[in-house]
């Protein structure tokens, strides 16, 4: 076995790796921003261990739960990890939040220390008066002055620089909780996924095709899954992570050939973009090597020569389908991959033949590597793992080789460029203006793939409330991907007779029809 080949156990987790890898191989490059920094393999491991001194100063012990709104950044991933030498839990929150949704996920979560950067940080004052539990708030790249406010702020940068790290701890074990990732909620409020080590390890066991000279293209927030994927793959594999803040098209291939990078994934939107670039001499002459994507795929793989993997997942499931070198039956999401049972359902969980449509339900066959429930709400955990199977609330058929074909969302959530959004939390957002006496929010597919999100509304009698104005009153309180696209008025919502549920299906029906307006053909812009 050489230095660049370590063995990974049943029991192994990403930090106990990263700690081997950074004593086998200590001055191999392993972590680099695309216009700042870079690390070895040694110097994020001590960054880590700095982080991890950082929170116990502050009192952080095994099983607290500490919240992190950051950027994508080197000190972001090494924040994580830092908290798993203490055997505590991360709870990453989606920068976009604001007003009401990150009060609720820092709420939930019962996060006792916050880590934040400094721009965001006017947007927690809004809120900080309701956070009791709330102790300590990190600040990062702060202001010469941080205001007064309960609870206490602190200077990060200072803390990072005085801690000399820590070496009396153990890495965590599969069966250690990870984190608590909020997922978008169907029927209510978002709900806290939670995360053991076994499941990161093993959601990257179908990427043993990498190895130490691979590089992984990473535009991707680390608030989601999709942002910790290149760590953990780098570090099983030993190769390199490179980091850019937020994906831009024009600078996708000047990233990967200037970085030497090999891998990414694409989401849906990213891969019509970048097929929308003009086509070019050089669009063979590139680094990259893999690309894991769900839409465009037989466009994406013939114009520029690369080997399309395609994955079906969910936070709570991590990846049970899959297929790598996708050249056929592209419009699959791959058969079952090792590790997972899977089963098409009725609704009282019976299998159904093949071919027919059922709902996706999901195990494994090794302990701790599935999501451990919904923190705090032990009847919907109860409720999504019925009868010893995970159920992921997706329509789907198989057919006679396997293969799994997604039909619809059972579930009434919509998904628009990677962010999985609550119709229940827009509605609630929504409705706080106090014109609407009803409103449904709905999903219409969009051009670049996924959804937009549409608002159905009605208002109270004498209302001239305009959608734009509607509009100009969402925006402030909402995350950007949930600003909705289109508008329509109407003088009475479809409701079932006995519960009043508003019935979506029929809104569905014609959603674009003449009477729907457009945001982006208004030429209203979000801003950034």
């Amino acid at each position: 076995m050489t230095s660049l080949q370590i063995e990974i156990g049943p029991k192994d987790t990403l930090p106990l790796i990263l700690a081997q890898r950074a004593a086998a191989t200590p001055d191999r490059s392993f972590v680099e921003e695309v216009d700042g920094a870079s690390y070895t393999y040694q110097q994020f491991h001590h960054l880590v261990k700095k982080w991890a001194q950082v929170y116990r100063s502050l009192g952080v012990a095994e099983g607290d739960r500490v919240a992190i709104f950051m950027p994508p950044a080197i000190n972001t991933a090494a924040s994580w990890l830092g908290l798993s030498w203490l055997k505590a839990i991360e709870v990453p929150i989606n920068t976009n939040y604001l007003g009401d949704m990150l009060h609720y996920i820092i709420s939930d979560s019962g996060a006792k220390v916050l880590l934040i950067d400094d721009r965001y940080l006017d947007r927690l004052t809004d809120v900080a008066d309701r956070l009791p539990n709330l102790e300590s708030v990190i600040v990062m790249s702060a202001r010469a002055e941080l205001p007064r406010l309960k609870p206490t702020l602190i200077d990060g940068d200072r803390l990072l620089t005085t801690s000399t790290g820590i070496e009396d701890v153990e890495a965590p074990k599969p069966w250690n909780l990870a984190g608590i990732l909020y997922t978008g909620g169907t029927t209510g409020p978002s709900k806290g996924v939670m995360i053991p080590w076994g499941y990161y390890m093993n959601s990257i066991q179908t990427l043993n095709y990498l190895g130490p000279d691979d590089a992984f293209y990473a535009p991707f927030p680390m608030f989601h899954g999709t942002g910790k994927v290149p760590f953990l793959a780098m570090v099983a594999f030993g190769g390199r992570v490179v980091i850019r803040e937020q994906f831009r098209t024009q600078d996708f291939w000047r990233d990967v050939d200037n970085h030497k990078c090999t891998i990414s994934i694409l989401l849906p939107a990213m891969a019509k973009w970048v097929l929308a670039l003009p086509p070019s001499d050089d669009d063979k002459k590139h680094s990259l090597k893999y690309v894991t994507m769900i839409s465009d795929i037989d466009a994406f793989r013939k114009r520029f020569n690369v080997i399309v993997n395609t994955h079906f997942g969910m936070t709570e499931a991590g990846v049970p389908l899959g297929r790598n070198n996708v050249t056929d039956n592209f419009t699959s999401c791959g058969k079952v991959k090792p590790g997972y049972e899977v089963r098409i359902v009725d609704d009282l969980d019976y299998e159904v033949p093949v071919g027919e449509v059922g709902e996706l339900i999901v195990r494994t066959n090794q302990p701790w590597t599935l999501s451990q429930g919904y923190f705090g709400k032990p009847e919907k955990t109860w409720e999504a793992w019925r009868n010893g199977w995970l159920h992921t609330g997706d329509a789907m058929r198989r057919d006679a080789e396997g293969n799994h074909y997604f039909v619809d969302r059972k579930r009434d959530y919509m998904r628009r460029r990677g962010e999985n959004i609550s119709s229940f939390e827009v509605e609630a957002i929504v409705s706080q203006h106090p014109d609407l006496t009803g409103v449904a929010a709905i999903g219409v597919p969009s051009e670049h793939g996924e959804d937009e999100v549409k608002i159905v509304a009605t208002r109270r009698p004498g209302s001239t409330l305009t959608p734009e104005e509607l509009i100009r009153f969402l925006i402030p309180r909402m995350p950007r991907f949930m600003v909705p696209r289109y508008i329509e008025f109407v003088d009475v919502l479809p409701r079932t007779p006995s519960t009043q549920h508003v019935r979506k299906v029929e809104l569905r029906v014609n959603p674009l029809n003449e009477n729907t307006w457009d945001r982006e053909a208004a030429g209203i812009e979000i801003p950034r």
